[in-house]
């Protein structure tokens, strides 16, 4: 079943992927952080095939609120490696 839906998330566009992933977060988790990481991987692998590395500054300038997502999601997942560490 799981193997079922990482293929799905795996085919989503990448906004739907930040969806998902801001969804995601909110529910606890057997193994809190190997989810987070990767989907991470996916949304970076979506925007690395869109962009090459040496545009991104241009690219963030250009996508301010896909930016702020990306953001807040790297925030999340660091919040809870950190609150996981620190149990």
């Amino acid at each position: 079943m799981l193997i079922i839906i990482a293929i799905v998330y795996a085919a989503l566009p990448l906004w739907a992927k930040l969806i998902v992933f801001a969804i995601n977060s909110f529910f606890p988790d057997p193994i809190p952080v190997i989810d987070e990481i990767l989907m991470i991987v996916a949304v970076i692998n979506d925007i690395s095939k869109i962009y090459k590395a040496t545009k991104i500054a241009e690219w963030i300038r250009a996508h301010k609120l896909l930016s702020f997502f990306i953001c807040i999601m790297l925030i999340v997942f660091l919040s809870s490696v950190i609150s996981m560490i620190s149990r």
